[in-house]
């Protein structure tokens, strides 16, 4: 079985499916190729050690890895994510024509949506199948984050995406949420495949929970690690820490990470006056479960959009790793899934109270009991949502489509 892998991010950039993914498959007889850009993410500039070229090939771990040109760019600038989108989808289609015809599958994992409709073609010249991971949906996804709010380009968008999903031999999404979606729109539901993601991190998370994890001490820590944007509606997060900050002076705030309105929330929070909410510089993998360990309680936060009801963000699969208790906010499939693992609580999404009454409800419990929600959220993942569990599926998919 050859695949070629296609992906805009690849290691060494953060990409949870990227390298480990392929040692996995490889040891269930996959020989796995990566097509990819020059490493600029998340910082868009270029990684020492790497200069933009026509054309590189490399060896990672034995795997052959092909750079093609992008122009590097993840700020907040609408057109200059446009340009590092569609130069890559353009530098990778005219790659394909060299390299895909020696493949049974071409596996992309997005976003972007852009990177797919050039796989897709070469997919459907070279009668190749082609097996499409949807991360985030397009168009839907870009209109909630403000990213692109043009109809005229929203329209587009959409039709590329669903041409991209007729032309895909089979789709993978990472919620029910999703599928319902796609189903509704006309695409075939035999072809659709739900694998949640996992953690990215998840063989240094691997470890038993103790009394040490979590110990009743004089304040009530709850962290929030990771981007900080519109979509994290944070500022919903402060105004909750200010309410509280003369009702329970024992609960505090930490916001780890980095964003767009990173700036903004520190602003509030000085001006404002809000002593309880503390931020934290973004630090790699490795010494974030420092942070996680000396917390109480691990927030996801997401802004109230029907966009966010079929997401389940990352962290919310690393938190349950590391076995802590979660604080849900946010409605749909991740508040199910919180409920399903009975890992932690959920609040309604830009409503205080409700975040209030879940946090109450949290600092209530004895050490015990916050012990067991982080425990049977880190049974729940291994159990259900770990690496070798999603791994097999997505292997199981590749081999019915060679089969075919």
């Amino acid at each position: 079985m050859r695949i070629l892998f296609l992906m805009q991010i690849f290691d060494p950039e953060p990409q949870f499916k990227g390298l480990k993914l392929a040692k996995i498959l490889r040891k269930f007889g996959a020989d796995i190729d990566i097509l990819t850009g020059f490493p600029n993410y998340p910082g868009g500039k270029i990684y020492q050690g790497y200069s933009i070229k026509i054309f590189q090939k490399q060896l990672i771990d034995g795997f052959k890895i092909f750079r093609v040109p992008i122009y590097p760019s993840h700020n907040e600038s609408v057109i200059q994510r446009i340009l590092s989108y569609i130069s890559f989808a353009f530098s990778s289609f005219i790659a394909g024509f060299f390299i895909y015809k020696n493949y049974d599958v071409i596996y992309v994992c997005g976003p972007p949506a852009t990177l797919g409709v050039s796989a897709a073609i070469i997919s459907k010249l070279m009668n190749i199948p082609l097996v499409y991971d949807i991360q985030d949906l397009w168009p839907d996804s870009l209109s909630a984050t403000g990213l692109i709010e043009n109809k005229l380009s929203i329209i587009v968008i959409n039709f590329l995406c669903n041409f991209l999903y007729k032309i895909s031999s089979h789709i993978i999404v990472q919620s029910p949420g999703i599928k319902k979606i796609l189903v509704q729109r006309g695409v075939n539901k035999e072809k659709i495949t739900v694998i949640y993601n996992w953690s990215s991190t998840e063989s240094s998370q691997r470890r038993l929970i103790s009394k040490s994890n979590i110990k009743k001490t004089s304040f009530f820590n709850i962290l929030y690690a990771g981007n900080i944007g519109s979509a994290q509606n944070l500022k919903n997060l402060l105004h909750v820490a200010s309410l509280l900050k003369d009702k329970d002076k024992s609960i505090r705030f930490y916001i780890l990470g980095n964003g767009i309105e990173l700036a903004e929330l520190k602003r509030i929070r000085d001006t404002n006056k809000i002593s309880n909410v503390f931020f934290l510089p973004r630090v790699s993998e490795g010494y974030i479960y420092n942070y996680y360990k000396k917390s109480d309680a691990l927030i996801v936060h997401l802004k109230n959009s029907d966009l966010f009801k079929i997401t389940i963000p990352s962290k919310t699969q690393s938190y349950m790793a590391f076995g802590k208790p979660i604080i849900m906010v946010a409605k749909g499939d991740a508040a199910n899934l919180i409920k399903k693992s009975r890992s932690g609580v959920v609040s309604n999404p830009a409503d205080p109270n409700s975040l209030m009454k879940a946090i109450f409800k949290l600092k209530s419990m004895d050490s015990s009991s916050l012990i067991q929600l982080g425990i049977n959220g880190r049974d729940f993942y291994y159990k259900k949502l770990a690496i070798k569990i999603g791994s097999k599926k997505l292997f199981v998919v590749f081999q019915s489509l060679i089969k075919k």
